[in-house]
Formats: C-alpha cells, sequence, structure tokens
C-alpha cells in the first residue's frame, strides 16, 4: 500500500466516524452547550470543516474550482477558527445541513489532493507557513489526528445529550 492510499484510507475513515457521530443528531442537539465542556457538536462540526479544509487543501496545494465554487471556506473562518466562541454567533452561523454538506464536498477535495500528489511532493514545505507542520505529509497527518481528538468530544458531548 503507497502513503498516498494510507493517506486516502485515513481521512476517508475519519470522516465517516465524524459523520456517523454528528448527522443522527438534529439541529437543537448540535446547539446543546454544556458548562462543564463550554463547546458544542455545532462548532466542532464547523471547526473540523474549517481546519480540514486549512491544513490538508489550503497548505496543500490551490483548491479545484469546483471545490471553490461548492463551498465558501472563508465564510466558517469567523465562527470556527481556533479560539472562537462556541457560543457566539450561533444563529448566523452556517447550519447543521450546510456543514454536513461542506464536509463531504472537503473529504471529496482532500481525498483528490491526496490521490494526486507524489512522494516528493509530500515532503515539500507547505505552500503557507503552518504552525503545526513543516511538510505537506506533516500537515496531512495533523488534520487526521486533530479531527480524532475533536471526535472523542463529539463523542463525550453525545452521551451528555443523549442522557439531558
Amino acid at each position: 500500500m503507497t502513503i498516498n492510499q494510507i493517506l486516502a484510507k485515513e481521512f476517508q475513515f475519519i470522516h465517516n466516524w465524524t459523520t456517523g457521530l454528528i448527522s443522527s443528531l438534529d439541529e437543537e442537539q448540535w446547539k446543546v452547550t454544556p458548562s462543564v465542556v463550554n463547546t458544542n457538536i455545532h462548532w466542532l462540526s464547523g471547526h473540523i470543516l474549517h481546519d480540514n479544509y486549512w491544513h490538508a487543501i489550503g497548505c496543500i496545494t490551490q483548491p479545484s474550482y469546483e471545490f471553490q465554487s461548492a463551498l465558501e471556506i472563508d465564510r466558517f473562518k469567523k465562527y470556527f477558527q481556533k479560539d472562537s466562541d462556541s457560543s457566539a454567533y450561533i444563529e448566523e452561523r452556517p447550519g447543521r445541513e450546510e456543514i454536513l454538506d461542506g464536509l463531504s464536498l472537503c473529504n471529496m477535495e482532500v481525498l483528490k489532493v491526496v490521490k494526486d500528489m507524489t512522494e516528493s511532493e509530500l515532503e515539500q514545505q507547505t505552500l503557507v507557513p503552518n504552525p503545526v507542520a513543516k511538510t505537506k505529509y506533516e500537515s496531512l497527518i495533523f488534520a487526521v489526528k486533530h479531527q480524532m481528538w475533536h471526535n472523542g468530544q463529539i463523542a463525550m458531548l453525545r452521551r451528555i445529550i443523549e442522557k439531558a
């Protein structure tokens, strides 16, 4: 198995896990923000989308025209970037369906990016400075690890929401 195939498999696995955790919850459940964790599924899902774009597309390559036309990623920055407030702008943010669609679009774009890269491209520096990765490979791997971290938070939130 090539490194590209491994990366594609990891991205597809983590995408399926995330959507499996969040897609069965309704819009109101997405907004529940338990004080003990001070976050919600709405913010975490949008944050995963924003950061997957950043680490697995934006730092790696120029996104395809089709992707740019289908998803206005800059709209997500205000609401979901690192250190943004999970309880702010809750009614202005992109909603559940837009985020679910965005996650699928982003995953498809990431899979195209990974499939088309050579091993030497994976070892190149990221296109823009990245605080957690020097190479494109490191940025891609971080995206998977980062999403796994937030999936743990989402799983915990689901338990809290379902017991309430």
